[in-house]
């Protein structure tokens, strides 16, 4: 069994937070497994994504004390024809590089509604959310593999939205987070302006593929992507997760 620190969480809960990466062969030893991690790093909060088929492992974690936290799915998309930034003015997308536009978006996140696993788990706290989504916009800021984009508007200079991704191949990305301020007179549509831009930016970096894991209890995100964007799915996951101290 293979574990590591989940850098994000063990910020937000000033605690050791371990992801699972792989089971292997350990379900034979997972006590004396689990054992040895407490020891070893004492965590708060240990996660798990599998499988949404793999029952039997995932009947096995629910016996030593895991819970459903998330359902997933993995989906992508081959970025053929885009349509044309010009056709969306005054709306444009393009990178972030100020630590001034770096504090709009803190403060669009900061008045955007929680979704995520963290905001709906009845053993935290609804603050958390918050946190871990600031934490992931300040490391896409700051990171070579991953990107922040602003959506601004180029007659107003208004800043109103933000998206993350990551490069995961010289052609491919796995997108992270969407955020639209609450100053959008229409969020719908700002979702999707934001999003189509977003195709057209890949697009103009040679990027050819783009994948997203999304979560199954955001019904919006799931309709959008699936029907409006065209993605298609190429698996489903459950995330597990087991506290210890609360």
């Amino acid at each position: 069994m293979k574990a590591h620190l989940a850098h994000i969480e063990s910020i937000i809960f000033e605690r050791n937070v371990l992801e699972i990466i792989d089971v292997g062969s350990g379900l034979n030893k997972f006590h004396e497994l689990e054992l040895k991690l407490l020891d070893q790093y004492d965590p708060f909060y240990i996660q798990i994504a599998l499988p949404s088929a793999d029952s039997k492992t995932i009947h096995f974690l629910e016996s030593y004390g895991f819970n459903f936290a998330e359902f997933r799915l993995q989906c992508t998309k081959k970025i053929d024809e885009v349509i044309s930034s010009h056709s969306l003015f005054p709306y444009d997308i393009e990178d972030v590089v100020t630590k001034e536009d770096l504090y709009k978006i803190f403060a669009i996140a900061e008045n955007i509604e929680p979704d995520d696993r963290f905001y709906s788990d009845p053993l935290l706290t609804p603050d958390l959310s918050i946190k871990r989504t600031k934490e992931f916009i300040k490391r896409s800021f700051n990171k070579r593999n991953e990107r922040l984009l602003k959506l601004i508007n180029r007659q107003t200079n208004e800043l109103i939205g933000y998206r993350t991704f990551r490069l995961q191949q010289e052609n491919e990305v796995l997108l992270y987070l969407t955020g639209i301020s609450w100053k959008a007179r229409d969020y719908n549509k700002s979702f999707e302006i934001i999003n189509t831009l977003l195709l057209a930016y890949l697009k103009s970096k040679n990027i050819n593929f783009a994948n997203a894991i999304i979560s199954g209890k955001n019904y919006f995100e799931l309709e959008f992507y699936l029907k409006k964007m065209e993605f298609s799915i190429k698996g489903t996951s459950l995330l597990l997760r087991k506290i210890y101290h609360k």
